[in-house]
């Protein structure tokens, strides 16, 4: 795609970055809704993003300036920013961004699964843990909003 500008009176074109291309698009998208107050809302509740480097954390941090954070399961590490009705998320695997750390044990008692023949687990010990994500990330103010 390009853009076009007047230098001169002479009509250039300028190629657009994918992320102004994209920015178009969602506006147009916007006009298009606007005018046709006739037709359903699209759904579109969260608009995702899915970031691979752990070091680019940082910088969706200071961009989303007052986000929340969020996980999902043991999977994901997300930072959410809401425009109105419409969130938009960052997202890592979460142990590419945080230390997963065993924090304790719990006792998983001995166990007798009926349905099936008999099958006797032994009692044991069973890993316990939980996520320490940076602190120099998750402490800012713009997270927090403290």
């Amino acid at each position: 795609m390009t853009n076009e500008l007047a230098t001169n009176g002479v009509a250039e074109t300028t190629p657009l970055s994918i992320h102004a291309e994209f920015a178009r698009d969602l506006r147009a998208i916007a006009d298009f809704i606007e005018a046709h107050p006739e037709l359903h809302l699209p759904l579109l509740q969260r608009i995702d993003i899915f970031e691979a480097d752990p070091k680019s954390l940082p910088k969706y941090a200071a961009a989303f300036g007052k986000a929340a954070k969020d996980v999902l399961g043991d999977n994901l590490f997300i930072l959410r920013r809401t425009f109105g009705t419409i969130k938009l998320e960052a997202n890592w695997t979460r142990d590419r961004v945080c230390e997963r750390v065993v924090v304790g044990q719990r006792e998983i008692p001995d166990q007798i699964i009926p349905a099936k023949p008999e099958e006797f687990i032994p009692g044991h010990k069973e890993d316990v843990y939980e996520w320490r994500c940076p602190e120099s990330i998750l402490s800012r103010k713009e997270l927090t909003g403290e």
